[in-house]
């Protein structure tokens, strides 16, 4: 589900960004989803600043990180697993829809 979820993240942004700003992209968007998403610090490591630990719950990379932190070190605090799997489905299915209609869009016109 998390490489589904990426592939549909990367199709989004790509289909959306002109071909001459995607240098840009990286800057505004992939740093900023990146040490917000929770991969270098666990999500519940964020219980001090409240304000961000919900707030950081729109970006999809915060289940993906979640997800694995949850199977590959188990005795590590994380997010209950059936809410990875739901948030993870409910990110797939809007970013794989959006990223479809952008490409189907580039490519038709």
């Amino acid at each position: 589900m998390a490489s589904l979820l990426a592939g549909a993240l990367g199709l989004a942004i790509g289909a959306s960004v002109a071909p001459r700003q995607i240098g840009l992209v990286f800057s505004i968007i992939v740093v900023p989803i990146t040490f917000l998403g929770c991969v270098y610090y666990p999500w519940s490591g964020l219980k001090n600043i409240l304000w961000l630990k919900y707030a950081v719950l729109l970006n999809p990379i915060v289940y993906i990180s979640e997800g694995l932190r949850a199977a590959v070190t188990p005795e590590v605090e994380h997010m209950p697993i059936w809410g990875i799997l739901m948030a993870l489905t409910i990110f797939l299915g809007i970013l794989g829809r959006f990223g479809v209609r952008g490409f189907l869009k580039r490519v038709i016109s």
